[in-house]
């Protein structure tokens, strides 16, 4: 009597995953590059808040807030049997906020000068200050002189040394200074009337 029975043997999944070690700001989007041979299954488990698990083969995800996570890919065969897995590891740092004001130190004066007051909060901030005139600057509370009339947009960049950073925006209208003159004529000296000329420049009243 004879029997014969089929065996089958099922490749075990080679893993490749890019990246395995990374970190970038919060929010931080990763794209997973997922190479993996003799896979049919997969399973992510990113390792943040909640089940947050994924079954494509690359995946994109977002760590939305910061701290270090460590997450698991597992590759199986088409039988579920032949698997093989891997860890992974994601840091991700807090983004600043950045955030000032600034108060005119006298109005309707020339040159205009602003006075500014960073209220940014974050860790090790560096700031990068542009005053929409040319000018910038890195102090944590600058001064700014504006020496032409018009309408200017201020902006602020915090950043810390991992390179997240934040923008904050301000507008500031600097009015130019109306300049009074006038001069006046009289064609009979010996009658009191006078003809006045306005000659006056930057004023509409």
């Amino acid at each position: 009597d004879t029997v014969s029975q089929r065996v089958v043997i099922s490749e075990t999944p080679h893993i490749s995953i890019s990246p395995i070690d990374t970190f970038g700001c919060q929010p931080f989007s990763l794209s997973f590059a997922n190479n993996t041979m003799n896979v049919v299954g997969n399973s992510w488990y990113f390792g943040d808040l909640g089940q947050n698990t994924s079954y494509l083969n690359s995946p994109t995800h977002v760590y939305s807030v910061p701290g270090e996570f460590v997450g698991r890919y597992i590759a199986s065969d088409g039988y579920g049997v032949c698997m093989d897995s891997v860890y992974f590891h994601v840091k991700v740092h807090p983004k600043p906020t950045s955030e000032f004001f600034f108060d005119q130190i006298a109005i309707c004066q020339m040159p205009d000068t602003l006075r500014c007051t960073n209220i940014s909060s974050g860790e090790s901030l560096g700031f990068a200050w542009d005053f929409g005139n040319g000018t910038t600057s890195t102090l944590n509370n600058p001064e700014v002189v504006y020496t032409v009339g018009g309408d200017y947009l201020i902006s602020l960049i915090a950043s810390t040394p991992f390179g997240c950073s934040d923008t904050s925006y301000a507008s500031h209208s600097n009015v130019d200074v109306p300049h009074a003159e006038f001069t006046f004529t009289s064609a009979d000296p010996c009658r009191p009337i006078f003809d006045f000329i306005n000659l006056s420049s930057g004023g509409d009243t």
